[in-house]
């Protein structure tokens, strides 16, 4: 497991200078890195409910690895 939290770190390490989507009504873009983290926690929260909140983190953090 502490490698994969590594790898996760450096995942996000490298996403800090790509977008997550276009930008939004206001003119603002949306870092990946803090997108990846913010829907991971938020996915954390829901789940937590259910007894799935790490699965969920992981889903919520690797959501946009394929694109």
């Amino acid at each position: 497991m502490k490698n994969a939290i590594a790898f996760t770190d450096l995942i996000i390490f490298m996403a800090k200078e790509f977008y997550a989507h276009s930008d939004n009504p206001q003119g603002q873009r949306h870092i990946l890195r803090d997108h990846l983290k913010e829907v991971a926690a938020l996915s954390k929260k829901f789940a937590d409910k259910f007894d799935a909140g790490d699965l969920a983190y992981w889903v919520g953090l690797w959501h946009d690895f394929e694109e």
